[in-house]
């Protein structure tokens, strides 16, 4: 066997043997536990008990989730020894160096590189080279380089293209309705857009020109902390026009991960106007309008957007002393030797140390580095280094006695299933720990509001839930990240103050039973000067959208809003708070109308729905006996089976349909809702209706009885109308309809003396209905002679029409088409409504002419021996040429 293979499979056996060193004698007794109750993806939460032996390339799993050993000892604190002492990675370096160096990289692949310096080193005064790439445009990233491998991406390809690749609009939507606002100097428009990896960007929106002037209309950049990036553009004036649309300038922001930022458009002066549009309803929110220095909560989605410009080729990329942010390679590089080898004054080098480039191709390129200039100062002088080495990464030994580990910081989720579950946690190949734990799902809190208050006065916070009614029995303990005392309670509800200005972050805490989570939100605490100026200008604002909204309503849906919402009392309270603002003088005063302005509750939204649908009371629902105290035929000891005959009563003889339309008004606390219903029937019978007070009845002629409203239906009246405030429940909605009881037949009962005594007038209405109906009969046959020998020659006068658009409803129908398209396409072509009625019923072989003319017209048949010959349609009807 030649030597190269032993040493290769002798290799191989090293690493095998590596990797299986860890075994069941470092796994401790009792091995760990993991808590049994989960949410879905819920952080795992445990221990294990293991010991170490010089371990080293060991990953923490579960799953396909993963941490590395080091990682996970660090993160728990641990105590435990390594090899280096550093226990990080060294670099051993495998071949002579080469001045210039060439690769290729797929996809995806990975080289470290290093370069190498020796001797008593006191410090790095350089470091610099070139990267030379073959790698085309693209509109992703095609290279990245993390000098010292340590997860810090250094260098990326900053070259750009005009050509952009990406455009993003955050939250909004062009399919919903737009609305347009006004741009201001004081107040921009800012929205949170996602930023991907991009050597620079287009930034713009919709912008209309309203009146000229001599304004710019600005885009600035604020970080996801609301702080100024620096990077900002005009957009040119010129290209503003009075119809509106999609305008844009250059920014020179690279990024090279994505990261978040608002993007915040306002006017340099308000000589001049233009306007920007928003979605009015937007299914998502994640813009605002405001100062944007400042969190606020999302109110809208504007037409803002961003595009990704087109990397450029690689060629040349000179480092120069300069990665990425613009830091010292020489520094960094520095910091590296002095950590890992050095002391304070001076590094030891004696025996060579290496410094590790990692390379990642994000596309197939050919590499090559060159030009390497490292120089460094040692005890007899400053010196330089040219070279690039081909290294192997060597990771460090571990030891440690057993030990309890937090499971926590590995962050395994939780299956994000309901269900059982065995979990199986791996150190390398060895299965450290085996448990079956419950995944169950609770409701989650997805935000609190406000976001924003004043110091020293109280805030009544409210953790947003989607389902409030599912949360019965949850417990919620609120940490207001203040140092106050944590409190608890079974509302998602609390009130609190906050001393001092600053940004606190809150920590909710739910339960319910053994299960729990918790969840951490960011609140900012300003003074109550500039709270209060925020919070007036939103909520006059506010007043007037909600104003606007209301406008086109109904009026009668208009008036009960407006007096629900109480918007003139909210007008007035707002106008009183401005002025007095304006005179205010003290901290005092401000802290007075600050805690004034708070207490006013103006709708965030208000959403509507409305649903039709038949209706019938079941016999729950039905109360004979009061039915009974209104038309009298009420006998207690049959409350039962008057209620049934009434559900059946009104089965048989009403089609009657509900129509109910909400109004969801949403506060920023709480919500309300205003649900206008009404009743119709169809059909030739009185019935009476009734409904259970408060409901509100909007009927005059509406009467009471025993806590109900009742109004009667009749065929003259078909219809009625009330409203009811919040849920509909059976709490509050209780309605029914019926008829007199005395209409009412119960089962092998005789007919009701009232009802008998009405028989003699009935049979003598009955024989004059019978002349009445003789006499119609006569005028009717009259009437279907004249349909079955005249109509059709009356509505086609030239029979060729009638064969053509018969021809033409044959083809479209075995096309697939529906009637209601194929009377769509006629109209169009301008043929009558009665000729495609008279037409399309033809065509089904329906009834064309009066109501039993078929059937007379078939008697006459009968009685004349004739047959009947379909004609044969022609093609498409000319009319559509």
């Amino acid at each position: 066997m030649k030597k190269e293979v032993i040493i290769i499979n002798l290799s191989l056996i090293l690493s095998l043997a590596s990797l299986l060193a860890f075994s069941q004698e470092n796994i401790g007794n009792p091995p760990g536990d993991l808590k049994e109750n989960y949410l879905p993806g819920q952080i795992l939460d445990g221990w294990i008990n293991i010991s170490l032996n010089q371990e080293s390339n060991l990953n923490l799993r579960y799953n396909n989730q993963e941490i590395s050993l080091l990682d996970f000892l660090r993160k728990n604190s641990a105590y435990f020894s390594c090899e280096p002492s550093s226990c990080n990675s060294t670099y051993e370096v495998t071949g002579s160096g080469e001045d210039t160096i060439s690769f290729n990289l797929n996809h995806g692949a990975e080289k470290i590189l290093g370069i190498r310096v020796d001797g008593i080193i006191s410090g790095i005064s350089y470091v610099g080279f070139n990267l030379t790439s073959n790698a085309t445009a693209n509109c992703k990233n095609q290279i990245e380089l993390d000098v010292l491998n340590d997860g810090v991406i250094d260098v990326i390809n900053t070259k750009g293209l005009e050509e952009t690749c990406l455009t993003k609009k955050g939250c909004y939507d062009s399919n919903l309705e737009n609305e347009e606002y006004f741009l201001s100097s004081t107040r921009a428009y800012c929205q949170k857009i996602r930023f991907p990896i991009s050597p620079s960007f287009k930034v713009g929106a919709w912008i209309k020109k309203v009146e000229d002037g001599d304004s710019n209309v600005l885009i600035k950049i604020y970080n996801q902390d609301h702080g100024f990036t620096g990077k900002s553009c005009i957009i040119n004036r010129e290209e503003i026009s009075p119809a509106g649309g999609e305008v844009s300038c250059d920014i020179n922001l690279s990024t090279k991960e994505t990261e978040n930022y608002y993007i915040c458009i306002l006017q340099d002066n308000d000589n001049g106007k233009y306007k920007i549009r928003g979605n009015i309803n937007p299914s998502e929110k994640c813009g605002y309008n405001g100062d944007p220095e400042l969190p606020y909560d999302f109110v809208g989605a504007y037409d803002i957007f961003i595009k990704s410009k087109k990397f450029a080729d690689i060629g040349e990329i000179s480092i120069t002393n300069k990665n990425f942010y613009g830091d010292d390679l020489s520094s960094l590089v520095e910091q590296y030797l002095f950590k890992e080898f050095g002391n304070e004054q001076e590094v030891n080098c004696s025996l060579g140390c290496t410094i590790p480039i990692l390379i990642k191709a994000k596309t197939p390129q050919k590499i090559t580095l060159s030009n390497l200039k490292v120089i460094y100062r040692k005890r007899t002088g400053e010196t330089e280094k040219n070279s690039f080495y081909d290294v192997q990464e060597i990771s460090p030994k571990i030891s440690m006695e057993f030990t309890k580990l937090n499971l926590v910081p590995a962050n395994f989720s939780a299956p994000r299933v309901e269900g059982e579950y065995n979990i199986s946690i791996f150190l390398g190949n060895v299965k450290v720990l085996n448990k079956t734990i419950i995944v169950k799902r609770l409701q989650d809190i997805t935000g609190i509001t406000p976001n924003i208050g004043a110091a020293g006065i109280p805030i009544k916070l409210k953790a947003e839930i989607p389902n409030e009614s599912l949360t019965q029995g949850y417990v919620y303990t609120w940490d207001f990240g203040d140092n106050s005392e944590n409190l608890t309670t079974t509302t998602n509800n609390v009130e609190h103050i906050y001393e001092n200005i600053g940004t606190y972050f809150i920590t909710i805490n739910v339960k319910k039973d053994n299960f729990e989570y918790s969840k951490k939100f960011k609140i900012v605490i300003g003074s109550p000067k500039d709270i209060l100026n925020k919070t007036l200008y939103e909520k006059l604002n506010q007043t007037l959208k909600i104003e606007n909204y209301l406008k086109s309503l109904p009026e009668l849906e208009r008036r009960i809003l407006l007096e629900k919402i109480g918007i003139d009392e909210i007008k007035s309270n707002l106008s009183r708070i401005q002025q007095e603002f304006i005179q205010a003088n003290s901290v005092d005063t401000y802290i007075n109308l600050t805690r004034d302005i708070f207490s006013i509750r103006i709708p965030l939204e208000i959403s509507e729905s409305y649903l039709e649908e038949p209706f019938f009371p079941k016999k729950e629902e039905i109360n004979p006996e009061l039915v009974g105290a209104v038309t009298g035929g009420y006998d207690s000891n049959k409350y039962d089976e008057l209620a049934q005959g009434i559900e059946d009563w009104i089965k048989k003889n009403l089609l009657p349909v509900i129509s109910k339309k909400q109004y969801l008004i949403r506060y920023p606390d709480d919500e309300d809702k205003i649900n206008f219903i009404k009743i119709h029937i169809q059909g030739n019978e009185e019935v009476y209706f009734f409904i259970k007070k408060p409901a509100e009845v909007l009927d005059n002629s509406k009467l009471e009885e025993d806590n109900y409203y009742y109004v009667l239906l009749s065929p003259t009246k078909q219809d009625v109308s009330f409203i009811i405030y919040g849920d509909l429940n059976q709490d509050n909605v209780q309605f029914f309809l019926s008829p007199d009881l005395r209409k009412i037949r119960l089962n092998n009962e005789q007919q009701p003396a009232e009802i008998k005594e009405e028989t003699d007038w009935k049979m003598k209405a009955l024989i004059y209905t019978l002349i009445i109906l003789f006499s119609g009969f006569v005028l009717y046959i009259f009437i279907a002679f004249w349909y079955m020998n005249k109509y059709e020659s009356y509505l086609f006068k030239n029979k060729v029409d009638l064969i053509n658009i018969m021809r033409y409803i044959t083809i479209e129908s075995r096309k697939g088409k529906t009637d209601y398209e194929i009377e769509n396409a006629l109209k169009k072509a301008g043929w009558s409504n009665e000729q495609i009625t008279y037409a399309i019923n033809k065509f089904h072989g329906r009834n064309t002419g009066v109501p039993g003319s078929r059937v007379l017209n078939k008697i006459l048949k009968i009685l004349k021996r004739k047959n009947n010959h379909p004609n044969q349609p022609n093609p498409v009807p000319r009319r559509y040429y």
